[in-house]
């Protein structure tokens, strides 16, 4: 038997923002057991939580959504993270910024752990910096199966890819991301054939004035038709901000407000830092609420 939790992230209420699942001591599994246990939980992404490879580390991670294994995720990341204070596998930060070592995959993300004004910890994920590139793909054809037409494409802006395989397409307003009712298969499928992982389509019109972004993401393929909240993609938006919406940078911290959730009432915000250096972004971190929904065993 194997400690279970269910977190919701990106959110301080229940029910709302985007469910993870955590499962401790999952060393003894294997991949296919893992790949199981995410298709039966079926939230979005169910984090699993084994022993590190290196004494640096704190603990090594892998993530699955239903469908398969995913190379990196922000929001079962920051439910792992409160999971683990919460089990006093990481000591609860004190007066000063304490920095611990997660490992996965590709290798090690680097997370800031501080005091706050609440009860929990400020937890800032430290993410491999993206990079962007036009998108010369079949843009007509997601459109169509998105739901939208060229009209409520925000035309100002362009329309981008990430080398995480994320398209970033800017509509006009909030009515237009409302309105997206995407054909899933039929996304699925051509999301597929350009060698997209997801889509995320955002808009500057927000919610509330202290926020930069209103956004969704679809991911068919990955087993998740929209993701409710997601650490990783509000990173790239806002690198995406820092590079084509500001007309110039300054060597300093920029921080944002994403939001996400709302057309699906599972409403979230997602805090991230982008840090310039020499006119270029040098750093990416997110950072948001979590709150463990509840707590059992896996047997398994």
């Amino acid at each position: 038997m194997r400690k279970y939790f269910h977190v919701n992230t990106f959110t301080t209420l229940p029910m709302k923002g985007n469910p993870a699942g955590v499962v401790l001591g999952a060393d003894s599994l294997k991949p296919s057991d893992m790949q199981a246990i995410a298709r039966d939980l079926a939230l979005p992404e169910t984090v699993f939580v084994l022993k590190p490879d290196s004494r640096e580390s704190v603990a090594r991670l892998r993530w699955f959504s239903p469908a398969q294994e995913l190379e990196i995720s922000g929001h079962g990341t920051l439910a792992a993270v409160n999971v683990l204070i919460k089990e006093r596998m990481i000591a609860p930060p004190d007066t000063f910024v304490q920095v611990i070592n997660l490992e996965y995959k590709s290798g090690q993300l680097a997370v800031s752990l501080s005091k706050s004004n609440g009860t929990d910890p400020s937890v800032w994920i430290n993410l491999p910096v993206p990079s962007l590139s036009p998108f010369g793909g079949a843009q007509e054809d997601i459109f169509r199966h998105l739901g939208i037409t060229d009209n409520d494409i925000d035309s100002r802006l362009p329309i981008m890819k990430s080398d995480t395989r994320v398209l970033i397409i800017p509509v006009l307003g909030l009515l237009t991301l409302r309105k997206i009712a995407p054909n899933f298969e039929n996304l699925k499928r051509i999301l597929a054939d350009e060698g997209l992982r997801g889509v995320s389509t955002f808009c500057r019109e927000t919610m509330r004035p202290s926020s930069n972004f209103h956004s969704r993401y679809f991911s068919p393929g990955t087993g998740i038709n929209e993701d409710p909240v997601t650490g990783l993609v509000n990173g790239i938006l806002a690198h995406y901000w820092v590079s084509t919406v500001l007309s110039s940078v300054e060597n300093r911290t920029y921080t944002f407000t994403g939001e996400q959730g709302e057309a699906i009432s599972r409403e979230g915000e997602v805090k991230v830092n982008v840090h310039i250096r020499d006119g270029k972004t040098h750093g990416v971190e997110i950072s948001g609420s979590a709150r463990i929904l509840l707590q059992g065993t896996l047997e398994f």
